[in-house]
């Protein structure tokens, strides 16, 4: 959790608040080695279904930019 706060640059509660959350619903799963917590994807379609919302986001984005370019030319 440590790690992925300060890659993140973010606090660790907001992490783990996160993490329990998706844990709760099945998003994640964990697994305990001595005293840290491993988590992964339960399902790797999640992790398609992300880089897929990324995409439109930004096809999305690209459209209205160029719409207020082409707005502020004339």
């Amino acid at each position: 959790m440590e790690e992925l706060a300060t890659r993140m640059d973010v606090l660790i509660p907001n992490v783990s608040q996160h993490l329990a959350n998706m844990h709760e619903k099945g998003v994640v799963a964990s697994r305990r080695v001595g005293n840290k917590i491993y988590y992964h994807l339960s399902n790797q379609k999640t992790l398609q279904a992300c880089f897929l919302m990324r995409e439109a986001m930004i096809e999305r984005y690209d459209r209205i930019m160029t719409t207020k370019l082409i707005c502020w030319r004339k």
